[in-house]
């Protein structure tokens, strides 16, 4: 776990100036801080047992499939909504996409690896969101009890 929160900043409030909260020295975050709570343990799950520059490269295509590339001189803008869970379902979805795409430009050993992280943080999300739901209904149920 400490690689992933390692690449995460301080809890901000929402983005200023269209400027994505940067980790201390200036570099990006990610898991964003206002990401949702299913994410950011998916996340974990993802990338347990993974190198700190695993996790950290993983983590930087992921930022990127969140924002806009900014020309120069403008500010970087997210293009998917940071708050929202099925932003970070689109982003996976899409890399895959692009992998399998691009398949043929690919050693088959990096195409499977890159490949088998994005299922597995896919599954983790719909683990995690599978849990969420169960707790809240759980809460619902025992509310509904008179004593």
């Amino acid at each position: 776990m400490r690689g992933a929160d390692s690449y995460r900043v301080e809890r901000h409030g929402a983005y200023k100036g269209g400027v994505p909260p940067l980790a201390p020295g200036g570099g990006i975050a990610f898991p964003p801080a206002q990401a949702p709570a299913v994410f950011q343990r998916a996340w974990r799950q993802a990338t347990r047992g993974l190198s700190e520059s695993d996790i950290a490269a993983y983590g930087v295509s992921m930022f990127l499939g969140m924002h806009n590339l900014p020309e120069l001189g403008q500010a970087m803008q997210p293009r998917l909504p940071v708050r929202a869970l099925e932003s970070y379902r689109q982003v996976a979805r899409d890399y895959l996409a692009l992998l399998a795409r691009y398949r043929t430009q690919l050693s088959a050993v990096e195409y499977t690896r890159e490949k088998m992280f994005f299922i597995r943080l896919l599954r983790a999300l719909a683990q995690a969101a599978r849990g969420a739901r169960a707790i809240r209904g759980a809460g619902r149920l025992r509310a509904g009890f008179v004593i």
